[in-house]
């Protein structure tokens, strides 16, 4: 059931996140491929941040619904309200848009945004800036 949730959000993140690269790379008249760009690792930073902050955005509000569902089904045994128990994703589905209308599928997707964002703002500028040092062998001094 995790897959439901983490194959889409990947399949979402990663092309928004590089159309989001380009568009601010552009935006900030910056070649990733020049070596010897003025303030190189601090525009790729922004560029990255930049990127990876559009792409958590677009990728958790598709796919928290998901979440959502999962996290229902999971530990609805844990829950005393029976109206929260179920017989199936599909009852889960409903019984959530039933009680909680459409918000119900977006509950606690602030704190997602924050938690995936982070990590992801961190895991893709370090991975930008890897590359790129791999790529154009800068000094470290």
């Amino acid at each position: 059931m995790s897959l439901v949730r983490d194959v889409p959000f990947s399949g979402v993140y990663y092309p928004v996140y590089e159309a989001s690269k380009a568009l601010y790379c552009k935006a900030l008249m910056f070649d990733p491929l020049a070596p010897d760009t003025v303030n190189r690792v601090s525009k790729l930073w922004y560029v990255s941040i930049l990127a990876s902050i559009n792409a958590n955005f677009f990728s958790c509000i598709l796919t928290h619904p998901f979440d959502i569902i999962r996290t229902r089904v999971f530990f609805q045994h844990y829950n005393k309200d029976i109206t929260q128990h179920y017989g199936g994703i599909m009852q889960a589905m409903r019984s959530i848009y039933e009680y909680d209308g459409l918000i119900g599928y977006f509950r606690g997707l602030t704190p997602r945004l924050i938690r995936k964002g982070a990590g992801n703002v961190l895991a893709w500028g370090m991975y930008e800036y890897l590359v790129d040092r791999r790529t154009f062998k800068f000094d470290a001094g």
